[in-house]
């Protein structure tokens, strides 16, 4: 660095404030765009966080897009067009243009799905007449269907996102979310979708959750996240202004809370769930039925919960008093916490989640940064395990068929992959390969360990092609994360696996 300040005319003494003066005006490039600094101070538990750049926050604000226009602007200049940015360009496009249908929603005498063919740019919701046969083939991507809603008549330069929510019982009536840009906020409509025309009632932009049609159809739950004022459960009847709506429950929660609701056993049972942060969270339960009161099943409890209903019982996978969870089960008349029983202890490895198929309970589980499904008969004995690879993330589901399971992986260099499952010998066939043009030939995932600040073993996955010397000498594309209790899995990534093509790590 000396040796090239003093070839732009800079002597050797001085403050290192100088040096770094001297080297910007040794670049090739000119400055960045100034970014302006309005310091923001929060107190969080007695630690003062200061925020200098807050009012970017505030996405579509005159001055956040002339910052962003700013610096796109200038980003072009560092990187700029070139044959290796058209390759990379065109291969990240094969990975990613790969034509897609979706699950069929049953509704009336219709069968409803989205569907995005190679070349277009959002997915457009279809439908067919419902087949007789349960076992007709899926939707094609070669046959022609009846286009409810296409994405391009609400914006033909395909920034919105239209996503079925939910159909009233009749199937008169289509719930569809708009979703702008890629941000968290919804706004819901309400297709008629025999006259193609939207009803008055419509949800503005906003924070939503747990959209829900009533048992009749005449009206939905909701629930509405306010930033400011916090989280409300409402119900809408269809035909109303929406200042008629109806709260149900919420309103003792601030807005750093995150509330939900969901009816279960025909409407029997409402159960209502408050996640505080990350810190912990609350269940209270209801007889709606019998017009009871809602009662808590836990909380003020420094734990996390998750409250499943099943066959008159209540599953509650929990992190109380058991770091790595463990699985325990209730009866809906005796909800609170001291009646509680466990039913699949806690091990040396995390409880991810579990599903229920042909009476028996397949619990996930993250062993070393790979998953692993182990087998339980109902009252939690062990009843064996599903062969999973090394460093692959897994998930299993029924298909319908006794005996048959769905069981889905993948991995660093395994686009995701669905198997048909027989439970009992074990055997699997690929439903459907990936269509993804990439072959992992001659590439490896290795897994090393190393050691943090505080003496915590942390693994990572280190993906290049064979024959490299890991040696340093190789562009590198380094990712991590931690937070939220989230494990950053097994996945394929397409960005990944272009830049190991390329011969990066």
């Amino acid at each position: 660095m000396i040796r090239r300040l003093l070839r732009c005319g800079y002597r050797t003494g001085g403050l290192l404030l100088t040096l770094l003066v001297a080297a910007a005006a040794c670049s090739p490039y000119p400055p960045p765009p100034e970014s302006r600094i309005d310091p923001v101070t929060d107190v969080i538990h007695g630690v003062e966080f200061i925020d200098d750049y807050r009012w970017l926050e505030e996405q579509d604000a005159p001055e956040t897009r002339a910052w962003i226009a700013a610096q796109n602007e200038y980003a072009e200049t560092i990187v700029g067009e070139s044959p290796l940015r058209d390759r990379i360009r065109e291969r990240i496009r094969e990975l990613i243009d790969i034509p897609n249908v979706g699950d069929t929603r049953h509704a009336g005498d219709y069968e409803y799905f989205t569907m995005r063919r190679a070349g277009e740019e959002a997915p457009v919701i279809y439908r067919r007449a419902a087949p007789e046969d349960e076992d007709a083939e899926e939707p094609s991507l070669d046959e022609e269907y009846e286009v409810v809603l296409d994405p391009v008549d609400f914006d033909p330069a395909y920034r919105t996102l239209l996503s079925i929510v939910d159909f009233t019982p009749d199937g008169d009536i289509m719930m569809y979310s708009v979703r702008l840009g890629g941000s968290d906020e919804l706004e819901i409509r309400f297709r008629d979708v025999e006259t193609g025309e939207d009803l008055p009632d419509r949800l503005p932009r906003a924070l939503y959750g747990g959209l829900d049609f009533d048992d009749d159809g005449t009206g939905f739950y909701y629930t509405h996240r306010d930033r400011h004022v916090g989280p409300r459960i409402r119900h809408h009847v269809l035909g109303t202004d929406a200042s008629e709506d109806t709260t149900l429950w919420g309103e003792e929660y601030g807005p750093t809370a995150f509330i939900g609701m969901n009816r279960v056993a025909d409407d029997r049972y409402r159960i209502f769930s408050a996640q505080h942060g990350w810190a912990r969270s609350d269940y209270f339960i209801q007889d709606h039925r019998e017009g009871g009161e809602i009662r808590p099943m836990v909380s003020d409890v420094p734990a996390h919960f998750n409250v499943r209903f099943r066959e008159d019982r209540l599953y509650i996978r929990t992190d109380w008093q058991a770091p790595m969870y463990r699985l325990m089960v209730a009866d809906p008349a005796n909800p609170e916490l001291e009646h509680w029983t466990e039913l699949i202890p806690e091990s040396e490895h995390l409880f991810e989640g579990y599903g229920f198929i042909d009476e028996k309970i397949y619990a996930t589980y993250l062993e070393n940064v790979s998953n692993r499904i182990r087998v339980f008969e109902m009252d939690g004995t062990p009843a064996g395990e599903i062969a999973v690879a090394d460093h692959l993330s897994a998930s299993i589901r029924g298909d319908g068929e006794d005996g048959e399971a769905v069981l889905s992986l993948r991995g660093h260099l395994l686009p995701t992959t669905e198997y048909e499952l027989d439970l009992e010998s074990g055997d699997r066939e690929i439903l459907e390969p990936s269509e993804i043009p990439f072959d992992p030939s001659g590439m490896v995932v290795e897994q090393l360990w190393y050691t943090s600040a505080d003496g915590t073993r942390a693994p990572m996955y280190v993906v290049h092609q064979e024959g490299i010397e890991l040696d340093g000498s190789h562009p590198t594309l380094l990712n991590g994360y931690g937070g939220f209790n989230v494990a950053i899995k097994p996945s394929f990534s397409t960005t990944a696996a272009v830049w190991v093509e390329m011969g990066g790590v």
